[in-house]
């Protein structure tokens, strides 16, 4: 089994690169949907925020204001460590349970968490990634990338392994990363 983690800025083809790894049937954990589905009605997170930000952040079908939200969080340091601190212990505890369920228990814990807490700046991210996608060209031509890189992984299991982990934690930095970007973004 591999583990990789797909990162990037805001905008840049992420989800259409997650789609054709899915298309190959490989699994994908998305955590910008964890990220959407912890706030919805009913869900532990939305009562959080209720409490934390008032009603105000909520439409009037009692959907999350993403753009309202993001215009608060965006424009006060310490509404935005509010927010992080209610929802970011949903997000990992959802992305540990798929991972588990994924993993079905083949890697040490303790060698897990350790490499989990990595994290570092995008710029070194960029030089450990073992492949980086330019998707810049046409669509053909990143499917084709795709290709080739899954041709490559099957072929070198060992060395995957080896950084594995270390891409789910940069995975999961970025897309929490992304998806209060996405809020600010929106809230434009």
């Amino acid at each position: 089994m591999f583990i990789v983690g797909l990162t990037g800025g805001i905008g840049t083809g992420k989800s259409v690169v997650a789609t054709m790894i899915q298309d190959r049937g490989i699994k994908v954990i998305d955590a910008d949907a964890i990220a959407r589905q912890i706030v919805e009605p009913g869900q532990p997170a939305y009562k959080k925020i209720e409490d934390g930000f008032g009603s105000n952040v909520f439409k009037e079908n009692g959907e999350l204001d993403r753009t309202k939200l993001g215009v608060e969080i965006f424009s006060d340091v310490e509404k935005r460590k509010l927010l992080n601190s209610i929802t970011h212990p949903y997000i990992y505890g959802e992305i540990r349970k798929q991972k588990q369920r994924l993993l079905d228990r083949k890697y040490p814990p303790e060698e897990a968490r350790r490499r989990i807490e990595a994290q570092l700046p995008l710029e070194e991210k960029t030089e450990m990634a073992s492949f980086v996608i330019e998707n810049s060209g046409s669509l053909s031509n990143t499917r084709e990338q795709v290709e080739d890189i899954l041709k490559l992984l099957r072929a070198s299991r060992h060395h995957i392994w080896n950084k594995s982990l270390i891409f789910i934690a940069l995975f999961v930095i970025s897309a929490i990363l992304i998806y209060l970007l996405s809020l600010f973004v929106s809230s434009r």
